[in-house]
């Protein structure tokens, strides 16, 4: 249940955000990201008591926090990489992971965390070198005079 509640909570102030800040790149893609967390975190709360009981329970919980890293990933570089707002949504799978996981499956998803961050970082620095001929196709976050 706190997984569920953890997920509708972060993806609900993320969409808070995205929607206070709705005149930038990518808001509805990121507002669909999000909103598919939220989603995902009422499914989980509604499902708690089965998901405690279930044969699978552990690849299901595994599927969430994969998905929900993917979701703080793709959400981060839509909204510039690594030093946007949108990648503070990485500490909450993080604190997730830490609270919920026994030690060696945690220090798994935290890699994967860490590998997710590590590949927004990389492509927001990618996105910032200067490119011949100048054209950010693809990038967030790239200066006006690139785009």
């Amino acid at each position: 249940m706190l997984s569920g509640a953890m997920g509708v909570a972060a993806n609900g102030i993320a969409l808070a955000c995205t929607a206070m800040t709705w005149s930038g790149p990518h808001r509805s893609a990121m507002a669909t990201l999000y909103a598919a967390g939220a989603l995902i975190g009422v499914a989980v709360i509604a499902a708690a008591q089965k998901l405690t009981t279930a044969r699978g329970n552990r690849l299901i919980m595994l599927a969430v926090g994969v998905v929900s890293t993917l979701i703080v990933g793709v959400a981060a570089v839509l909204d510039g990489g690594a030093g946007s707002p949108a990648a503070l949504g990485f500490f909450a799978p993080s604190l997730l992971f830490a609270v919920t996981c026994p030690p060696r499956v945690m220090v798994g998803m935290e890699a994967m965390l860490i590998a997710v961050y590590a590949a927004a970082a990389w492509r927001s620095a990618r996105c910032r070198r200067p490119r011949s001929p100048p054209s950010g196709a693809g990038c967030t976050n790239s200066p006006s005079w690139i785009r």
